[in-house]
């Protein structure tokens, strides 16, 4: 199993409600196959915070869709450093005897952000154009 996930980092606002969207695709053998087969779908939402206390969201039964985005809304703590989404599911093998146990699939993705805040240290690269040519200043 692969998946895409993707946040509008725009959304990403401290104790406001912000949109994962994730995009799943099972194959076999590089076949596509259809995610009507998974079962016991479940997408966690690790958020970690400055101190690096994490706190995890789960969302049982999650709902995904063949060639489309399905989305899950969830709550930005405040001083989020990371977050972690973490896609898990169970699939029957084609070729399963009867009774035969489920293969357990997961794929995972960590998003970082506002590592500025975590250094004391703040500057920037700033290129400028004068009569002598171009110049890199080092502001900070």
């Amino acid at each position: 199993m692969s998946a895409g996930f993707h946040v509008d980092r725009e959304s990403l606002l401290r104790l406001e409600r912000a949109k994962v969207l994730v995009r799943a695709a099972v194959f076999v053998s590089g076949v596509p196959v259809s995610v009507g087969r998974l079962e016991e779908v479940a997408l966690e939402i690790t958020a970690t915070d400055q101190e690096g206390t994490p706190s995890t969201k789960k969302a049982d039964n999650f709902v995904l869709k063949d060639g489309e985005e399905s989305a899950f809304e969830f709550l930005v703590p405040d001083n989020a450093r990371s977050f972690s989404f973490n896609l898990s599911a169970k699939v029957k093998p084609f070729s399963a005897a009867p009774g035969s146990e489920a293969i357990q699939l997961t794929h995972s993705q960590t998003f970082t952000l506002n590592d500025i805040d975590s250094s004391p240290l703040l500057e920037d690269l700033h290129l400028a154009y004068s009569d002598k040519g171009y110049r890199i200043h080092v502001l900070g």
